[in-house]
């Protein structure tokens, strides 16, 4: 539980869990909300440390692109994108964006 204001609305939020059990039900691994505007804001499936997870990611507002086994998708305001890791897919900030937020 967090207590206190937190002074930025972008953050990020990793749960950690030390029972074993606990890898077998549906759980939360992060959460969080950000925004990027650099190249450097790029993720392929195939090169992730993390092994049997699934990531959603939804749009806010800009525009990323996902790359699903070689075809690009438009991520705007109001889409998402659900991917296994690991997976043929690499999501990423366009070089001609100028904003993502999700």
């Amino acid at each position: 539980m967090l207590s206190g204001p937190i002074e930025s609305k972008y953050c990020n939020i990793g749960f950690r869990f030390k029972e074993n059990h606990l890898n077998r039900v549906v759980g939360i691994h992060s959460l969080g909300r950000e925004r990027v505007n650099c190249s450097s804001y790029d993720w392929d499936g195939m090169q992730r440390d993390e092994k049997g997870k699934i990531i959603f990611q939804y749009t806010l507002s800009g525009m990323g692109e996902i790359d699903i086994a070689g075809k690009i998708y438009l991520l705007p305001s109001g889409t998402a994108f659900l991917v296994d890791i690991p997976s043929r897919h690499r999501y990423y900030f366009p070089e001609k964006g100028e904003d993502w937020e999700f």
